[in-house]
């Protein structure tokens, strides 16, 4: 017998995941604002801890769309794939 949530589980899956990278990455970028007063300058040219946040955040946010891109593979391929009946 057919039922839907077993065929859209990976989808579902991955647009959680998705929305999990999203929120991590508004997150970081939130917390970006608080550092320039906590962080000093860094010495010898290293990185500064907001441009790693930044970088991470960016990060975030491709993972994110891939994993929504994925999904929307996954639901597009069931829709292609012919049901048995």
């Amino acid at each position: 017998m057919w039922h839907p949530t077993r065929e859209t589980r990976s989808a579902m899956a991955f647009s959680l995941a998705a929305v999990v990278a999203f929120l991590g990455s508004a997150m970081l970028l939130d917390v970006r604002r608080a550092l320039p007063g906590v962080a000093g300058g860094s010495p010898g040219g290293a990185a500064t801890p907001e441009t790693l946040v930044i970088v991470i955040a960016v990060v975030l946010l491709a993972i994110g769309g891939l994993l929504l891109v994925m999904a929307g593979k996954e639901l597009v391929d069931l829709r292609r794939r012919p049901h048995a009946r």
